[in-house]
């Protein structure tokens, strides 16, 4: 009997150690188990952010492309306004010109017609 005992308080130690053993293995598969996740959710994340990165980074190019489309569209209105100013104003001092000369061929004239004038008023007078 006291060998039956023995025997039996082997084989409870054994069962136990055993049971303990695989307590150990699930909780280490456990913790696997969950670092792999976290792992995983790290890597997610980190791809994400990447990603995320990326697109901002895509969109703040597209943004800088517009403002210097945007700048040179500008830039060219201001260039053709200055040109088209530029040009009236040359139109504009032509007319002056072509004014002023109408105004001393009209002066001219009138100096000529006074002086056919003074001399006709001569010759009458004479």
């Amino acid at each position: 009997m006291e060998l039956l005992s023995e025997n039996e308080r082997q084989f409870s130690g054994a069962w136990k150690k055993m049971e303990e053993q695989q307590s150990q293995r699930e909780e280490a598969r456990e913790r696997e188990a969950k670092e792999a996740k976290e792992r995983e959710e790290m890597r997610y994340r980190e791809a994400t952010e990447k990603e995320e990165r990326r697109y901002r980074e895509g969109v703040e190019r597209e943004e800088r492309r517009e403002e210097r489309r945007l700048a040179m569209m500008r830039e060219s209105e201001e260039r053709r306004m200055r040109e088209a100013a530029s040009r009236e104003e040359e139109r504009e001092e032509r007319r002056e010109e072509r004014r002023l000369a109408l105004m001393r061929e009209s002066v001219r004239e009138a100096a000529s017609r006074e002086e056919r004038l003074l001399t006709i008023l001569e010759k009458l007078t004479k």
